[in-house]
């Protein structure tokens, strides 16, 4: 979303979200197929536009899901309340942009689908959350399918809300400035399962085992005493896998990740590593590693800026 542009109002500009959303609605569609396991879902979309062709793909996959917004006519949006509350309703889904996220109480609603990316809103994102959180006779929980980054985006403000509440309303005034508090760890996406979590050794969800993160060895000495003394076998060893490991999740694409590794770890060590790419296991960069690397992207970007 780095591209669309950010109104006053601090939320993306919606013609361009819509733009980019309809992009992927096939996507939507085939994640529900995969992981909604039938369940009746509400699912937010951008626009009016975007809503119809959502519905288009559902009904397409042979999946009976009706609109709810406010170009339907009034007595349209109380027939469809009616047979959505139904527990036997022939209706699985139901998309809308804002107009049933709000005061919208159907208990048995057990997948919510989000598909409209929010950037302040944290309220509204709550909001959608909460369709999903109604408690209903044999419901145990609640799939979250989220195409729009938001679980991802108030990860921790959400935690943060569930386990503490509100404290005080906003009153509109301006508020006296705070202490900072503590920043928890950012979340993480299991590959297995693909469920947000904190960071741990595997994932709560489905045990799913993290590579134990590899710290930089101390022999012959420091990283820094590494660089400093040429050491290209200890670096290779420990400096490189790390360095692949960040090429690989920032690009995906394994060439294009492999030039990427290279050039940091040119820049950082003035060297070439000893293994090739494709022979090295990755590992998660540790801390000390994660600095080096960012200086060395600010040092790159310096240079071009210069050229």
């Amino acid at each position: 979303m780095s591209c669309v542009t950010v109104k006053k109002t601090g939320e993306w500009d919606e013609a361009e979200t819509s733009k980019k959303a309809l992009e992927v609605v096939g996507d939507v569609v085939a994640e529900y197929l995969k992981h909604g396991e039938g369940r009746k879902f509400i699912c937010s979309a951008v626009d009016t536009k975007h809503v119809d062709a959502l519905a288009k793909q559902f009904r397409e996959a042979g999946i009976n899901v009706a609109t709810y917004t406010f170009k339907d006519r009034e007595e349209d949006r109380a027939d469809t309340t009616r047979e959505f509350r139904k527990p036997n309703s022939e209706l699985r889904g139901l998309i809308t942009v804002t107009a049933a996220s709000r005061g919208f109480d159907v208990p048995d609603v057990s997948c919510v689908i989000m598909a409209r990316p929010l950037r302040k809103s944290l309220a509204e994102h709550i909001q959608l959350l909460g369709r999903g959180l109604r408690i209903a006779e044999g419901k145990t929980d609640c799939i979250v399918l989220d195409h729009s980054g938001n679980c991802a985006r108030f990860f921790q403000d959400c935690e943060a809300f569930f386990d503490e509440g509100i404290h005080e309303l906003d009153t509109g005034k301006k508020a006296a400035r705070k202490a900072p508090k503590k920043k928890m760890a950012d979340a993480v996406k299991c590959p297995q399962c693909r469920a947000l979590h904190f960071p741990a050794a595997e994932c709560p969800h489905c045990g799913h085992a993290y590579p134990r993160r590899q710290a930089v060895k101390h022999v012959p000495g420091t990283l820094k005493e590494m660089i400093a003394g040429g050491h290209k076998k200890e670096l290779t060893n420990t400096l490189w896998p790390m360095v692949c490991g960040y090429a690989l999740k920032r690009r995906g694409e394994r060439e294009i990740a492999r030039k990427m590794a290279l050039a940091i770890y040119k820049d950082i060590t003035g060297a070439w590593p000893t293994q090739d790419f494709s022979r090295t296991q990755p590992a998660e960069p540790s801390r000390e590693v994660m600095n080096r690397i960012q200086a060395a992207q600010i040092r790159h970007k310096h240079r071009r800026k210069a050229a």
